[in-house]
């Protein structure tokens, strides 16, 4: 059986120093940390494949960035909780499922 559902690989991403103290800490992200800058340093922790809901994709933005889109071609941010990456849809949240490794083979 072939499973037509979209995916996505996201990375988690650690900035250790930064600007700001708030940008410091694990994030989510559809791109790997690419390399340190003046007052940023960090690495990629973890790249996973995640099943992204129906009528959501993986994009450029105007500015060539990727994001994940949906249905109605809004940008939904990805988001980390309890250590799952989730996206914002609107008000609501909805955590992504890990494509299981015996599946990606």
């Amino acid at each position: 059986m072939v499973n037509l559902r979209n995916t996505a690989v996201i990375y988690r991403n650690y900035c250790i120093e930064a600007y700001d103290i708030g940008e410091i800490g694990f994030y989510f992200s559809l791109v790997p940390w690419s390399k340190d800058m003046f007052h940023y340093e960090g690495r990629t922790d973890s790249a996973k494949i995640y099943y992204l809901p129906k009528g959501f994709w993986v994009g450029e933005d105007l500015f060539g960035d990727l994001c994940i889109f949906d249905s109605f071609d809004t940008i939904c941010p990805i988001l980390s909780l309890c250590d799952i990456p989730a996206i914002l849809f609107g008000h609501e949240i909805i955590y992504l499922e890990e494509v299981e490794k015996t599946q990606r083979a």
